[in-house]
């Protein structure tokens, strides 16, 4: 399972920087830098713990999902890293916010 650290503390499966949500999506389609990438799965902690009562893995990823064609590590819809992380250099609100950190070019 792979595993996927997260300093985005806004996002309801943030569980002490490792998030905890069962399938992770990374969207940024032809993404050229970083900062066009982002997590897709991000919900806002606030508004989500409102809304639902989802079980929240403690410290692994089922898979990684991945629209970032342009990312070395993209291979059929997939992510071939173990472990990736996501992030941002600004508060979060949104998952256009994000940013997954491990974004390279190919």
């Amino acid at each position: 399972m792979p595993r996927i650290n997260c300093s985005v503390r806004s996002c309801y499966y943030n569980q002490e920087e490792i998030c905890g949500a069962s399938v992770l999506n990374i969207g940024g389609i032809d993404a050229q830098i970083t900062e066009a990438t982002s997590c897709e799965t991000y919900q806002e902690r606030s508004s989500y713990n409102n809304l639902t009562q989802e079980e929240v893995n403690k410290g692994a990823t089922d898979v990684i999902l991945c629209e970032v064609n342009t990312c070395a590590y993209h291979v059929k819809q997939h992510c071939t890293l173990e472990g990736i992380e996501v992030g941002s250099l600004k508060e979060v609100e949104s998952y256009d916010e994000t940013d997954c950190l491990s974004f390279e070019r190919k």
